[in-house]
């Protein structure tokens, strides 16, 4: 495993502050930069990167590069300047690290909220995702706290 920067695009902003980090999004990866076989790793609402840390020495077996990025505000990756988190957001930041990495394709591996982001990218930018793999990806996504399941407490009678 080896800890990576993905740089986002120019971002004249942050050149003149002389921050190189805002915009871009920590990772780890696990697997040689050179498999043939890419894939990149988005977490969910409240985790990072390390989420993939067994599964991705499995994949670099399996002869994948997995790149399991930080989304911004997550792990080492800065906090977004802007303060903007949406959907459309976070979306981007997936995209962006795509293009920092230099990859032309990938399978996306998704978790939980990160299913969201995943899906958004891949619908974006439909040709530059050749599978997807989502884990527990939209369950109770907006309806945890508004359904009633209609169960009792063991105590009540």
């Amino acid at each position: 495993m080896a800890e990576v920067w993905l740089p986002a695009p120019f971002n004249a902003a942050s050149q003149a502050r002389g921050d190189a980090r805002v915009g871009g999004v920590a990772a780890l990866r696990w697997g040689s930069p050179a498999a043939a076989k890419k894939m990149l790793a988005v977490h969910g609402r409240l985790d990072n990167a390390a989420s993939f840390s067994f599964v991705g020495p499995l994949f670099a077996v399996a002869g994948y590069e997995l790149v399991a990025i930080d989304l911004p505000g997550h792990g080492h990756s800065p906090w977004k300047p802007d303060g903007v988190y949406s959907l459309l957001s976070q979306a981007a930041s997936v995209a962006q690290a795509l293009d920092a990495l230099g990859w032309s394709s990938c399978t996306m591996l998704a978790h939980s909220l990160g299913c969201s982001y995943a899906t958004t990218a891949v619908g974006a930018l439909p040709g530059r995702f050749g599978a997807c793999v989502f884990i527990e990806g939209f369950a109770g996504f907006g309806l945890s706290f508004a359904v009633d399941f209609g169960m009792k407490s063991q105590d009540a009678d």
